[in-house]
């Protein structure tokens, strides 16, 4: 039922048999406000910035893992298998990009899935995810060890996206969750055949048990849909971080955010210039108070006494 409904294929591998599910996207195809291949012009330097990891010096995007995991629970642990795998990478055109889906048809089937993925993976010099620090990459190591693979994806240099997103967007949006920054930043919208994250279990298992696939589709789905928010995410921010002044429609709060991040780095002048450039536009009152109070603290430590007071 499930080759029926997925529309995949079986790829043989030395553990057995796996099931991929495959979809290509074209240079101008637009995820939200932003073409997918836009993700390219982010430079080196600025993934460094966004990556909080001092082995980003080289890699940019062309070679990068784009890595969404469905899982049977959301807390993770040993009894916690990752039956939906969608791996997103721009082809060595550099420009179309394609997403493969490694679907669990049942738990037999790991082993398979895994060397299939380690496959697809092996020219990936660094992995993206969003909150992959925290769940996803943690999740595919032990399923890898608990197989007897060691993978190097699994220590290639590594950009979370949810820790650049709240460090822009925790003060002025409800939520960094990924649907919400679909909603407030991204301009995606999600059509009636996704599914809500913590339902996704619970199908999982109903397939399990009755062999119906026929949900699947639509878990499938919220998976690319999440690789494709990542690649719009990384232009979006990326563009933000290299060039926060070169756009007018950046929003006054952010260009804080962004201020506050720069100054905890300890680049000041640019801080300065940011949070300046925020006061100049019209800020929400709490948004002006908490900018003021950082451009003071900034200016005392650097001795300017009359323009902090």
């Amino acid at each position: 039922d499930a080759h029926n409904v997925l529309s995949g294929r079986e790829a043989e591998t030395p553990e057995g048999t796996a099931y991929i599910i495959e979809e290509h996207f074209e240079p101008d195809y637009h995820h939200g406000g932003w073409a997918l291949s836009s993700a390219l012009e982010v430079g080196t330097n600025t993934l460094a910035h966004l990556a909080y990891d001092p082995s980003w010096n080289e890699p940019d995007l062309s070679r990068a893992a784009f890595i969404d995991t469905e899982t049977t629970g959301l807390s993770g642990g040993t009894g916690t298998l990752a039956f939906l795998i969608g791996v997103g990478k721009f082809h060595v055109s550099r420009f179309t990009f394609h997403v493969s889906q490694f679907f669990l048809r049942h738990p037999g089937e790991e082993a398979a899935t895994l060397s299939a993925l380690n496959e697809t993976l092996s020219d990936c010099d660094c992995v993206v995810t969003f909150n992959g620090r925290g769940f996803d990459m943690p999740l595919l190591q032990t399923r890898f060890t608990l197989n007897r693979m060691f993978p190097p994806i699994l220590a290639a240099p590594h950009l979370d996206l949810l820790l650049p997103a709240r460090r822009v967007w925790r003060e002025r949006l409800p939520s960094c969750a990924l649907s919400s920054l679909e909603t407030h930043v991204l301009n995606v919208h999600r059509d009636q055949a996704d599914v809500p994250g913590y339902l996704i279990p619970q199908m999982y298992f109903d397939y399990l048990a009755s062999g119906n696939a026929s949900e699947m589709p639509r878990v499938l789905y919220h998976n690319v849909q999440d690789i494709l928010s990542m690649v719009t995410l990384v232009a979006l921010l990326g563009r933000m971080v290299a060039n926060p002044l070169g756009d007018a429609t950046l929003d006054p709060a952010d260009l804080v955010s962004l201020a506050r991040w720069y100054d905890d780095l300890g680049q000041s002048e640019q801080a300065e210039r940011l949070f300046c450039a925020a006061l100049e536009r019209s800020l929400p009152v709490e948004f002006e108070a908490a900018a003021l109070q950082h451009l003071g603290v900034l200016l005392k430590r650097q001795g300017r006494y009359d323009e902090a007071a």
